[in-house]
């Protein structure tokens, strides 16, 4: 049985992206049980910091709603397995994957708009098995988030409580294991 460890990462941010790598190569996730949260870091002025962040936790928190809700209606089919793994794909791709030479995170930073954004995640989650109505689902939902910025979703909420006055997070990304918390990047 493996030990349970706690990521805190930002989807865009690049340091989450190398401890992640870090953590993968090293045999982290071999050895931990690794949950992530994802923090979209917000600035000053009301937005965040990299520019897909809050658009891509928005995108796994809906996925994550959609598994939970085919679990309490125990709608579990053969594919429950597949799903409950696709938001650690998506996040694995992210920040592991590349095309055209480019790692992911860095069109995601750079050079998608929200629609792109989106899309390249829905197709992802195609890849990944799934359904049309699923994504339909997740689409409308993230796409519903971003029309009223404004608002915080309940996991906004929860993370931010998490993430500043729980942990007490003196930067992203963090990893609780070993019951220590470790700030920035992880080292191999």
């Amino acid at each position: 049985s493996s030990q349970v460890a706690v990521d805190i990462v930002d989807p865009g941010c690049v340091v989450c992206m190398q401890s992640y790598r870090n953590q993968k190569q090293s045999g982290f996730f071999d050895r931990y049980f690794t949950v992530a949260n994802l923090y979209a870091i917000p600035t000053p002025e009301g937005g965040y910091k990299f520019a897909n962040s809050k658009l891509i936790s928005d995108y796994i928190d809906s996925l994550v709603q959609v598994i939970k809700k085919q679990l309490q209606e125990n709608r579990q089919g053969n594919n429950l397995d597949e799903l409950l793994r696709v938001p650690s794909k998506i996040l694995d791709r992210l920040y592991s994957g590349s095309k055209d030479n480019r790692n992911y995170i860095d069109f995601f930073n750079y050079s998608y708009d929200p629609e792109a954004a989106l899309s390249e995640l829905d197709s992802w989650s195609k890849e990944f098995g799934l359904s049309k109505t699923q994504r339909k689902k997740i689409s409308e939902q993230v796409k519903q988030q971003l029309s009223k910025h404004e608002e915080k979703t309940a996991y906004d909420q929860e993370i931010k409580i998490l993430v500043e006055e729980k942990i007490k997070a003196k930067g992203i990304p963090v990893e609780i294991y070993d019951q220590k918390k470790h700030n920035g990047l992880f080292k191999i």
